[in-house]
């Protein structure tokens, strides 16, 4: 099979979570005999690629997408390359470009939607909270309502186009198909499906005697989406009562420097922002990984972080976290912005060290439900 993931940039593992999970499905594939090619419709991240020789980009990626040039050029690559089969990467939040040229070559087209169908809907209340605070939010609930109705239109518009081109939408979580298919005419229904992320290569030298004790954060460091902010707002609640604890913060953002700035106004102590970093040194050390997102689509990092040992404890603040978590068994979920609740339980968690290796080590288990041996043959069974 001759497989071209289409997607706005350029495959950089490093730089977020649906680059990480071409990374390892590409991988996957190429393990197993298929041919991988990637194409960008924006020339960004070239230098810093996983496969220089295999990625390719829109000519036209600054200027208008939709051009003449792109079209012929995407129609003369996927015959040149021989592509049967073309997985978009990008269908949480943008339209298939060029339908009719992969129409007109007979190609396969497979629509991938890496986020909650109704992202939009926490994202809007999370931008209007921090705008306007939480006690604005909840005397004006209408004026989010209106903003999530505007964004429904659009998301709409935006799911519905992908369904139509498409002959196959998959979805992260079987949680997320009902929801997804209410924006869709009927006659789509039949083609969506659930396929979750897949982890790369298991790690099997985890070892108790390495863990620390460190709460660690590995993410896009943004306000709206990941909520960082809470984050350290917990930590405020207990770093007096654990001074031999640290919290680490790995990655970067457009908001790295304002929760710096947070931090400080907030006089945290012992806590690291170590910008965009290989996470896997952190993963090996931290006993605990937080995450307090205002939503995700699965939630790559509580794979990693499981796989590597580390204790997740979660909002459960969208469907798929139930997907990957038991709560209490190798993980904890919290119900979504009770930030009382999550510091008590970061508490209780911290204080006992029994629990907390018998969760490490479940955690681990629970992981490899997601490896690639896993998930690829799923993909492939849709190949």
């Amino acid at each position: 099979m001759n497989v071209c993931f289409l997607h706005t940039v350029a495959i950089d593992p490093e730089k977020g979570g649906i680059e990480k999970v071409t990374h390892v499905l590409a991988d996957a594939m190429m393990a197993r005999g298929h041919v991988v090619r990637f194409l960008a419709t924006m020339d960004v991240y070239r230098e810093t690629c996983a496969y220089p020789r295999l990625q390719f980009f829109f000519p036209s990626s600054k200027g208008k997408k939709d051009s003449e040039k792109n079209r012929k050029f995407l129609e003369n690559f996927l015959r040149e390359e021989k592509i049967n089969t073309v997985i978009f990467q990008a269908g949480d939040d943008k339209r298939l470009p060029f339908p009719e040229v992969f129409q007109k070559l007979g190609i396969r087209v497979i629509v991938a939607v890496h986020s909650d169908p109704d992202f939009f809907k926490a994202l809007v209340r999370s931008k209007f909270i921090l705008k306007y605070g939480i006690r604005i939010a909840r005397t004006f609930p209408q004026i989010i309502a209106l903003k999530r109705f505007w964004r429904g239109i659009k998301a709409r518009g935006l799911y519905r186009w992908n369904a139509a081109f498409s002959d196959s939408v998959v979805l992260l979580s079987e949680k997320f198909i009902q929801p997804f298919c209410s924006y869709l005419p009927r006659q789509y229904h039949a083609n969506v499906l659930a396929i979750p992320n897949p982890l790369a290569k298991m790690p099997t030298d985890i070892a108790a005697s390495d863990k620390k004790k460190t709460l660690l954060y590995v993410g896009r460091m943004t306000l709206a989406e990941k909520r960082v902010d809470l984050l350290l707002n917990i930590w405020s609640r207990i770093q007096e009562r654990f001074q031999d604890w640290n919290l680490v913060l790995v990655g970067g953002g457009g908001d790295e420097e304002t929760l710096k700035q947070m931090a400080g106004k907030m006089k945290l102590e012992r806590v690291s922002f170590e910008g965009f970093q290989n996470p896997e040194a952190y993963y090996r050390r931290a006993s605990i990984f937080c995450l307090t997102s205002a939503f995700e689509g699965f939630g790559m990092v509580l794979l990693e972080a499981s796989a590597f040992g580390c204790v997740p404890v979660v909002f459960n603040s969208y469907a798929s976290a139930e997907d990957i978590i038991a709560s209490g068994e190798n993980g904890i979920l919290v119900p979504p912005f009770d930030c009382e609740q999550y510091a008590n339980t970061l508490s209780n968690l911290m204080e006992d060290e029994e629990r907390r290796r018998k969760m490490s080590v479940a955690a681990c288990e629970n992981a490899k439900r997601f490896s690639s041996e896993k998930i690829l043959p799923l993909w492939e069974k849709l190949l």
